[in-house]
């Protein structure tokens, strides 16, 4: 099974604390436990972002998550855009599907309202982290 986690689950997995219980942390450590889990460069690059920018975390503490997550995905480069499907409202978002369907990702986990709407893209199923935990339990 290969699995794409977008920033959104990322970020939720670990803000703001680490040391209480978080549902979004415990899909992380399921998919990176029993799953190929994939992250491309874009995805830190907005990770990274987000958390300095929105988040006003140190830059020690974004190098800290980074570390962390990095040492249980795989990274690889950010893929060649693709065509956007019609349905697609955040173009934004083209980046994480060109990532779903260069590595041929059987899920694609976000809370991306706009890539929730898709539902599927290829082959690649698209859910929130709660639907993703009910449909595997």
């Amino acid at each position: 099974m290969k699995v794409v986690l977008d920033t959104s689950v990322l970020i939720a997995a670990f803000y703001p604390a680490l040391d209480r219980p978080c549902f979004s942390r415990d899909v992380f450590d399921f998919v990176t436990r029993n799953a190929e889990c994939v992250v491309s460069d874009c995805i830190r690059d907005e990770l990274k972002e987000k958390c300095a920018d929105k988040l006003e975390m140190s830059r020690e503490r974004i190098e800290g998550l980074w570390k962390l997550i990095r040492s249980r995905v795989t990274i690889v480069p950010t893929p060649p855009e693709i065509v956007a499907p019609k349905q697609l409202r955040d173009q934004d978002d083209l980046p994480i599907l060109a990532l779903a369907a260069a590595v041929d990702a059987d899920y694609l986990i976000t809370w991306d309202k706009d890539l929730l709407t898709l539902r599927q893209f290829g082959r690649t199923v698209i859910f929130s982290p709660r639907s993703f935990w009910d449909s595997a339990a």
